[in-house]
């Protein structure tokens, strides 16, 4: 079980945040250097329906887990059980849509997935920030600093799958030509 939540956080801290970015950088990139971003897109859709699963899987093992249930209980009918849900959704239900061919090869759709899924954190940032900018101001500047390490790790990332992709699409044509 440790070592489920331990490749969840993972996966969570060095793909999911900025997938965003690294999504509409793989889009800007293919229409700037005319390329077809095709297959670094298919790589983002993979990416998100294996989050959309490990996600169905915590949700489960919290709902049947003895400590956890009290608390995903009280989430789901407590006084703010809308927020509950608007996290939840677009974390398991929206990346299983992305099974469906036509809205997974759709670049658009995988971008507004993208940003769905980090809706929920970014509400939460957002409003971590608009309170502490009050008391203190360190603390918003520690937040401005996450949000460009956001930005760069996000262009980061989606270079380094645009170039997978692209490397991918090489070999593919090699294969090809050699038949």
């Amino acid at each position: 079980m440790e070592s489920y939540h331990i490749l969840f956080s993972l996966i969570n801290d060095l793909l999911i945040r900025g997938l965003f970015i690294s999504t509409l950088s793989i889009i800007i990139a293919g229409k700037l250097m005319k390329t077809d971003p095709h297959n670094a897109l298919e790589i983002i859709r993979w990416i998100l329906i294996v989050y959309g699963l490990l996600n169905i899987c915590e949700v489960f093992m919290g709902w049947y887990s003895s400590t956890n249930m009290l608390f995903y209980f009280g989430r789901a009918t407590g006084q703010y059980w809308y927020i509950f849900y608007i996290q939840i959704i677009p974390n398991t239900i929206l990346p299983l849509l992305l099974f469906f061919k036509k809205l997974g090869r759709n670049k658009y759709v995988l971008l507004t997935v993208s940003f769905l899924i980090n809706l929920s954190w970014l509400f939460e940032l957002i409003s971590i920030y608009a309170v502490n900018t009050h008391k203190e101001y360190t603390v918003a500047q520690n937040a401005n600093n996450y949000l460009w390490f956001l930005l760069l790790k996000g262009l980061l990332i989606g270079g380094i799958i645009y170039a997978v992709g692209n490397t991918i699409a090489a070999f593919q044509r090699r294969r090809l030509n050699a038949r």
